[in-house]
């Protein structure tokens, strides 16, 4: 084995104890998604082998945690759900009610789902990660970081956020976003799920909460590469709460504009709830660099993230059938009158 093999080992010997106080005790259940046959299909050849390499990943961790940890490990695969925020199979959700610590080795996240929720109320100590690479495992990567530190400074944000009303994020490529959250509180998803019911992603490192649906208003930039195989800048324009266009962004763009029914006159419903501004988070990992994997940018210190879609499974009430993110590099941010970040730099 080599010295590099080691230490990602190491490493997740490391996160199965400190971020998961995975024991003997506990019945431990690794999820991970292949590609289905659409995607074999019209995938790229580099993210397919990125999936592929997902699910060996899965099976060293599945290994070392059935060695090292509890013989109560179990290893599951299914087709991918094709889009984060889609339930998973019927025979997954029910095997994750039967296990108290889970890991969502995924490609497509599960975070916002039913199932998920409904393994947390039952106790369940989950790690999501979805679009998890072996790169994040390496020395100086996200999760080679003191997460009692990313904890408190964590919370100290969100504390700090939590009392304040109106967001407003701004940038000098021309984001200019205002929303609310009222009464509602941020989130925090600092990496420690030591105890019953507790969750949130892997790398981790973010507050977010969801806004007050209807108050969101203005355009969001997103740059090139900073969404996967974005390799032109994408702008969404924001009215009432509701994504109402979305222009540029080459093929991505074009794939947004289908999956939000910005094409069709009369769209279904379901359209209408993607299109909804759900989540406002900010980023505190320092080790995050990542730009274009989705997991790792918006939990990159000093950024923020927006999403569109469901978030009735962290305190809003829009119920949805995705749950996309779109990170904001380079942005100042204002809770009320204080500003908090000044282009990309904290200020608290």
């Amino acid at each position: 084995m080599t010295h590099l093999s080691n230490i990602i080992s190491n490493n997740i010997i490391k996160f199965l104890k400190n971020n998961l106080n995975l024991s003997d005790k506990d019945s431990c259940l690794i999820l991970n998604d292949l590609p289905n046959n659409l995607e074999l299909k019209n995938k790229p050849v580099k993210q397919l082998k990125n999936m592929v390499n997902r699910t060996l990943l899965a099976v060293k961790i599945f290994r070392i945690s059935l060695k090292k940890f509890t013989d109560k490990t179990d290893l599951i695969v299914f087709p991918s759900t094709g889009i984060s925020g889609v339930e998973p199979p019927t025979y997954i959700s029910e095997a994750m009610l039967n296990y108290n610590v889970i890991i969502m080795l995924t490609t497509n996240s599960l975070s916002h789902t039913d199932a998920r929720r409904n393994a947390t109320s039952k106790g369940a100590r989950i790690a999501s990660m979805p679009g998890f690479t072996e790169s994040m495992l390496k020395p100086g990567g996200p999760m080679d970081v003191d997460y009692n530190m990313i904890a408190a400074d964590t919370r100290r944000l969100a504390s700090e956020a939590s009392k304040m009303n109106r967001v407003k994020v701004s940038s000098h490529e021309g984001v200019n976003l205002i929303l609310e959250k009222g009464s509602r509180r941020f989130i925090v998803d600092d990496g420690l799920y030591t105890e019953p019911g507790l969750w949130g992603n892997l790398p981790a490192g973010e507050v977010y909460c969801a806004p007050i649906e209807g108050s969101a208003k203005g355009e969001l930039y997103v740059r090139k590469r900073w969404y996967p195989n974005l390799t032109e800048d994408l702008k969404l324009s924001v009215e009432n709460g509701y994504v109402k266009e979305v222009t540029g962004g080459g093929k991505i763009g074009e794939y947004f504009r289908e999956l939000l029914g910005l094409k069709q006159t009369n769209p279904p419903e379901y359209f209408k709830a993607r299109r909804c501004i759900a989540e406002f988070g900010i980023g505190t990992n320092p080790n995050a660099k990542k730009t274009d994997n989705i997991l790792e940018a918006e939990k990159i210190k000093g950024t923020v993230h927006v999403a569109i879609g469901d978030n009735s499974h962290f305190g809003g009430l829009n119920k949805a059938d995705i749950h996309i993110d779109f990170i904001l590099p380079n942005v100042t941010v204002w809770l009320d009158d204080h500003k908090i970040i000044d282009n990309g730099c904290w200020r608290m």
